[in-house]
C-alpha cells in the first residue's frame, strides 16, 4: 500500500471537508508460504517466509526478492528484529538465531543459534549481543553471544570457513544462557524500558491472560547476597519434589 491524498468529501451541511490521506493498493506479491514475521530493513522489507529469511524491495508490479538466507531454517520464523546489519530471528521450535547481512555479497548468513530447542512466542533485543525471549511454557530467558565471537567476516584474523560449517547440525556458534525465570503463563510481548527517569532499564512483559509484569535486574552485591541467603533458607524449610 501507499499513502495518497484523498479527494475532499462533502460534509452533511454541504461544506467541503478537508482532504484526508488514504491507503491505495499498489500490487500483491504471491509467495509459497505464510509470512509470520516482517520488519523494515535499510529501506527494504525483511520477511520470514516459512523456513526462509528474505529481503524484498518495492518494484513496479510486485515485491522483488533481493537476498535470501542460503540454508533452510529449522522450522518457521515467528518474529524478526534488526540492529545495524545484524538480524535476530525467533524460530517456532528451535529458539533464537543470529544472522548477519553481508553488504559486499548481498547475502544473509546464520552464524549463531541456541543449543536448546525452545518454542519461542516473542523476544526483545537488549543490546547488540543480548536478547531476552519467552517460550510457550511460560519461561523467560536471556541469551547472549559469547564475548570471543565476532560476526565481522572481513576480519583477516577470522576464519571464513566457519561461516559455512555447522556445529550439531546448526550454526558454528552457540548462544550462552545467562538466566531463566518461570512466569507461569504464556508471555505474548516483551519490551525494555525505564520505569522512572534515571532508573535502570526493566523488562516489561504481558501474558496471554492479560497480566502485566516487570523483571528488574539485580545490580548490587547486597541484592545478590540477600537472594542467595533467601534461597538457602528456603531449601532448609522446604525440600523439592525431585529431592535435589
Amino acid at each position: 500500500y501507499q499513502v495518497v491524498e484523498g479527494a475532499p468529501a462533502a460534509a452533511a451541511d454541504g461544506a467541503a471537508a478537508a482532504a484526508r490521506p488514504r491507503l491505495e493498493l499498489l500490487h500483491v506479491t504471491e509467495i509459497e508460504d505464510v509470512p509470520l514475521a516482517i520488519t523494515p530493513f535499510h529501506g527494504r522489507l525483511l520477511a520470514g517466509v516459512g523456513q526462509s529469511l528474505r529481503v524484498y524491495e518495492l518494484g513496479k508490479r510486485k515485491l522483488l526478492r533481493k537476498s535470501e538466507v542460503h540454508q533452510a531454517l529449522p522450522s518457521m520464523l515467528v518474529k524478526v528484529a534488526t540492529m545495524a546489519d545484524r538480524i535476530y530471528c525467533a524460530d517456532l521450535t528451535d529458539s533464537l538465531l543470529f544472522a548477519k547481512y553481508r553488504r559486499d555479497t548481498n547475502a544473509i548468513a546464520v552464524f549463531a543459534d541456541d543449543e536448546t530447542g525452545r518454542m519461542v512466542t516473542t523476544f526483545c533485543v537488549l543490546d547488540y549481543d543480548t536478547v531476552v525471549g519467552a517460550d510457550k511454557f511460560g519461561n523467560v530467558f536471556v541469551l547472549r553471544l559469547p564475548a570471543e565471537t565476532s560476526d565481522d567476516i572481513d576480519n583477516p584474523t577470522g576464519n571464513r570457513v566457519l561461516w559455512d560449517s555447522g556445529v550439531l547440525n546448526g550454526a558454528p556458534t552457540k548462544l550462552e544462557q545467562l538466566c531463566m525465570y518461570h512466569v507461569g503463563e504464556v508471555v505474548t510481548s516483551l519490551t525494555k524500558c525505564a520505569l522512572a527517569p534515571g532508573s535502570a532499564d526493566a523488562i516489561i512483559f504481558t501474558t496471554i491472560s492479560g497480566a502485566l509484569g516487570a523483571l528488574l535486574p539485580s545490580t548490587t552485591r547486597d541484592d545478590k547476597d540477600f537472594f542467595m541467603h533467601l534461597e538457602m533458607h528456603l531449601r532448609q524449610e522446604k525440600t523439592l519434589l525431585t529431592g535435589r
